[in-house]
C-alpha cells in the first residue's frame, strides 16, 4: 500500500511539473524539442502501461489479448460473444501477430491516452498544470485505468473541440466517426457540436473549462458513492 501511494504521488508531482513547464524546450542538433512534453508522455506511458491487474477490466483485456494470439483468431478481437471495435482490434492484432507480450497492449493504450491529453493541453498552456492536476486527482484518472477504450476515445474527443470552436462541422463529424473505431459510444457526442453553439458556451476557452468540470463531476460522483457505500478502500486496493 505504501508503494502504491508513492507511485501515485510520484505520478501526480511529475505530471503537474511537466504541465507547469510544458513550453520548455531544449536544442537537439539545433532543433528545439518539447523536452517536458516528451517527459510527461514517457512517465505516464511507463507507469500506467506497466501496471498489472490494476483496473476492473484489466484481466479481461489480458485474456482477450492472449486469445487473439491464436493463429486462427480473427482480426476483430473478441472475448466470448463480445466483439471489440476495429481500432482497438487493430492494436491487438498488430502486437499478437509478432507474439509480443500482453504488456504492450496496455503500454500502447496508456501512450494514446496521454498523447491526446497532451495535445489538448497544449491549446490551453496557460493552465496545463491545472489540467494535469485535476486529471490525476479526480476519478477521471481511475476511469482511464478501468474503461481503457472509453477513456482513450474521450481524450481523442477533447482534441476535436477546436473544430467546435471554429464551427467546422465536417472535420468534427469525421473525427467522431474515426474515434468511434475505438469505442462506439462516442457517437452520442455528435449533438454536442450544436449544444456548444449556444450563447452560454460562446467563450473560446470552453474546452478547457469543460475538461475541468468533467473531472470535478467525476470526483464528486466518487465522493457520494464512497460516503454512501463506505468503500473508499477500493481505490487504494486498485493500486495495490
Amino acid at each position: 500500500m505504501i508503494f502504491s501511494v508513492f507511485v501515485y504521488l510520484t505520478l501526480l508531482v511529475s505530471l503537474v511539473f511537466c504541465g507547469r513547464y510544458q513550453n520548455y524546450r531544449i536544442k537537439f542538433f539545433d532543433n528545439p524539442i518539447p523536452s517536458t512534453g516528451i517527459l510527461l508522455i514517457l512517465i505516464y506511458t511507463l507507469v500506467v502501461g506497466l501496471r498489472y491487474d490494476v483496473g476492473v477490466d484489466y484481466l479481461l483485456y489480458k485474456e482477450t489479448y492472449l486469445n487473439s494470439m491464436s493463429p486462427n483468431a480473427d482480426f476483430i478481437a473478441r472475448n466470448g460473444w463480445s466483439y471489440f471495435e476495429p481500432g482497438f482490434s487493430a492494436i491487438v492484432y498488430a502486437f499478437t501477430r509478432y507474439k509480443a507480450h500482453f504488456a504492450w497492449l496496455f503500454i500502447s493504450i496508456a501512450f494514446l491516452q496521454i498523447l491526446f491529453l497532451y495535445i489538448f493541453s497544449k491549446r490551453y498552456s496557460f493552465m496545463s498544470m491545472w489540467l494535469c492536476f485535476f486529471f490525476v486527482t479526480s476519478f477521471t484518472f481511475f476511469d482511464s485505468l478501468n474503461g481503457m477504450r472509453q477513456m482513450t476515445a474521450f481524450f481523442m474527443f477533447l482534441c476535436t473541440l477546436r473544430f467546435v470552436e471554429q464551427r467546422r462541422f465536417f472535420p468534427f463529424f469525421l473525427s467522431i466517426v474515426c474515434i468511434s473505431l475505438f469505442h462506439r459510444s462516442i457517437l452520442i457526442m455528435l449533438p454536442f457540436y450544436f449544444v456548444l453553439h449556444l450563447r452560454m458556451f460562446s467563450n473560446k476557452n470552453f474546452g478547457c473549462f469543460d475538461f475541468v468540470v468533467i473531472c470535478i463531476v467525476r470526483t464528486n460522483k466518487l465522493f457520494v458513492m464512497e460516503c454512501t457505500f463506505s468503500s473508499i478502500g477500493r481505490i487504494v486496493v486498485c493500486f495495490g
